[in-house]
């Protein structure tokens, strides 16, 4: 519009000058000519030269800390850059970055962005955009630079404190006939040493006696593995926010916190919460832990230790929904068989109906140690109650733990087992 608003003021001054004769029309007429001109070209050259880079201190983060990054432009070019806007195009809720900046010839800008992470989930930082024009306004020139980087948004834990299950403590039963690279006090054997091993599994006098180096293989004991079984069907979670609710309940949160955060209103973030709470506090428990979920997808993590299982763990929690279709007691069925005498399973539902309780009941007959941890439907504007199923549970003699919305994790875990109305 801007351009076609300019050449038609040079057309009409010029028309008027040759009917008129006037030479200051004429130079008026050369004088929006050379304007129009000059302001194409420094407009085709404004983004010559320029170079974007960005560097982010940490691409995999938890809910509540803080993305730093440092963007770095810098014009590499002779020609000074008077006029350069920035945007970066992220989808992180909450995040916004649109700079206007200048850059002398051979300079270079350094702009730090801070942000506090709100909403779990995968996201990507850029990729930046860069445009700039003419001070007439006439001519604008815009372009993309550089890739997009992934940022991975962990949920973060409740601090569960003393919170444990009944057999936690209990030692002796079978051993669970499976290898782990975590060491426990079940030794299975030797086998010869490969790179990576640690120094202190070393079996010294195995490797005096054969000549080589040779390691202590370990077995999982079954008395510390505990289960989460994550209900991700979507027919009974309440409240949840799509990406663009989300995205504004965040901008809405971040003007009134700084370190603290908070819980959307969804059933769906409070068992995703439950799940890395319980995660969190059974790894530094020195527990084997495994995951079980329904959501967009099946996802089942075998038990294991350390920080190493913690952190597969958080990743797939990080990005699952519930959009699950498979009914929480099918899936129980489906699995029974990952469950040995004397493991924990904590189920984490927010299911009105009692029918998944016969498949617990089964668990423990087969000496299976079942809790669950449920969450209040009718606290997150939904229509129904759980008052069946807690009954349901207490008759079955299954502990089981309500979270409603607004009230904190741990405090649904706080007064240990049994059934809270």
């Amino acid at each position: 519009m801007a351009l076609a608003l300019a050449i038609g003021t040079w057309l009409f001054l010029l028309g008027v000058a040759l009917a008129s004769g006037n030479r200051l029309v004429h130079y008026v007429s050369y004088f929006v000519l050379a304007a129009v001109i000059v302001s194409y070209v420094s407009t085709r050259l404004g983004l010559r030269g320029i170079q974007v880079t960005r560097d982010v201190r940490a691409r995999r983060l938890r809910v509540g800390e803080t993305l730093h990054e440092t963007i770095t432009v810098r014009n590499g070019s002779a020609i000074p850059k008077l006029w350069l806007e920035l945007r970066d195009h992220s989808n992180l809720p909450g995040y916004r970055l649109g700079r206007v900046l200048s850059a002398g010839a051979h300079q270079e800008q350094n702009l730090e962005s801070e942000m506090i992470c709100v909403v779990r989930g995968k996201y990507h930082l850029g990729p930046i955009s860069l445009a700039t024009g003419d001070p007439f306004g006439i001519f604008r020139r815009r372009k993309s630079v550089g890739r997009p980087l992934d940022v991975l948004v962990y949920p973060s834990p409740a601090d569960l404190g003393n919170f444990n299950l009944p057999s936690g403590n209990l030692t002796g039963g079978a051993v669970l006939p499976r290898r782990t690279e975590q060491v426990t006090p079940n030794a299975a054997g030797v086998r010869e040493y490969r790179p990576g091993d640690s120094f202190n599994r070393i079996h010294w006098n195995s490797s005096a006696r054969t000549g080589t180096l040779m390691v202590k293989e370990f077995e999982l004991d079954p008395m510390s593995q505990a289960w989460l079984f994550l209900d991700l069907q979507s027919e009974y979670h309440v409240g949840r926010l799509t990406s663009e609710q989300l995205l504004d309940w965040a901008n809405e949160l971040l003007p009134r916190q700084k370190k603290a955060y908070s819980l959307p209103p969804s059933t769906e973030e409070y068992a995703i919460a439950a799940a890395t709470s319980l995660a969190y506090h059974f790894i530094r428990q020195h527990r084997s832990v495994g995951l079980i979920a329904y959501g967009q997808r099946r996802e089942v993590l075998l038990p294991d230790r350390g920080d190493r299982q913690l952190n597969r763990i958080l990743e797939a929690l990080a990005v699952l929904r519930a959009d699950g279709t498979t009914p929480i007691a099918e899936a129980l069925a489906a699995n029974e068989v990952r469950f040995v005498r004397n493991s924990n399973v904590m189920v984490i539902t927010p299911s009105t109906t009692d029918r998944w309780v016969a498949d617990l009941r089964y668990l423990m007959r087969r000496g299976v140690r079942a809790s669950v941890a449920l969450l209040e439907p009718s606290t997150f504007g939904g229509h129904n109650n759980s008052l069946q199923t807690i009954s349901t549970l207490a008759a079955a003699g299954i502990p089981a733990f309500m979270m409603r919305n607004g009230e904190p994790i741990e405090q649904a875990f706080r007064e240990g087992l049994g059934v809270r109305g």
